[in-house]
């Protein structure tokens, strides 16, 4: 009989972990369960390494999806990813009717009045290996539910490389203090981003290393027109480089 009580409990600690984990994957009240297939278009450079022609996503990533019932961004997660499609899952309010999604989640900094506060930050670090901050290549997308997200890009890059050996950041800065790093609002369906708050912005190497002399690297600022030219700064472990050009340009 021991031997049998002993059976019976075990069964029921068993069942007991299932109603455990059953309850645990449930939706949060008031929210349901989605999946959305996620459109990112062909574009002039790749997600962390730039050898490719699309923003290549990864499984795992996380994307900020404002349903317009809940003030803060719902996290959803890349759980599959088929060329320049990706799937993402997560939450969103039962009442909810349209969206708005912010690539990567760490970009999203608040929707409002049908558009979206990202952020590219003045501070980019890129690891040991790339090209770029993986962080940084924001786009913005919006549907209503049960429709795919298309997805476009808010940045521009600016392509630079480094004269010599052991220079550890480059600072851009507008000579007219243009502002394109920093939070922005951003229209969803345009991906046009207007009222960026920084004026200055600095790409370093990963801690404990340095660029690679004439190797090219990337930044990623907000579309931006520079009548007056821009200013570079490139510091070393001993002195820092000037190149300022009051050459009109613009990144578009």
């Amino acid at each position: 009989m021991k031997k049998i009580i002993a059976i019976a409990s075990v069964l029921l600690a068993v069942v007991a972990c299932k109603k455990e984990n059953i309850a645990e994957n449930a939706p949060a009240d008031g929210m349901v369960k989605v999946t959305f297939t996620a459109d990112i278009p062909d574009c002039e450079f790749g997600k962390a390494s730039l050898d490719g022609k699309v923003v290549v996503w990864e499984k795992g990533e996380k994307v900020a999806v404002y349903d317009g019932v809940n003030p803060d961004a719902n996290s959803f997660e890349v759980v599959s990813v088929d060329g320049n499609k990706a799937s993402i899952s997560g939450e969103i309010a039962q009442t909810a009717t349209e969206l708005t999604a912010v690539y990567p989640f760490s970009a999203a900094k608040g929707s409002a009045e049908g558009n979206v506060t990202v952020n590219i930050p003045n501070g980019q670090i890129v690891p040991e290996g790339k090209f770029i901050d993986p962080n940084v290549l924001v786009s913005v997308a919006k549907a209503n539910v049960g429709e795919n997200l298309a997805f476009k890009n808010v940045v521009s890059l600016v392509k630079f490389t480094v004269a010599e050996e052991g220079a550890t950041s480059v600072l851009f800065v507008g000579n007219s203090g243009e502002k394109f790093f920093g939070n922005a609002t951003v229209d969803p369906v345009t991906a046009v981003a207007t009222g960026a708050g920084t004026t200055r912005g600095k790409v370093t190497a990963a801690a404990g290393t340095s660029f690679t002399k004439d190797a090219v690297y990337y930044a990623a600022v907000y579309p931006c027109e520079f009548p007056a030219g821009l200013n570079v700064t490139t510091a070393m472990s001993d002195c820092k480089y000037y190149k300022n050009s009051t050459k009109s340009n613009s990144f578009a």
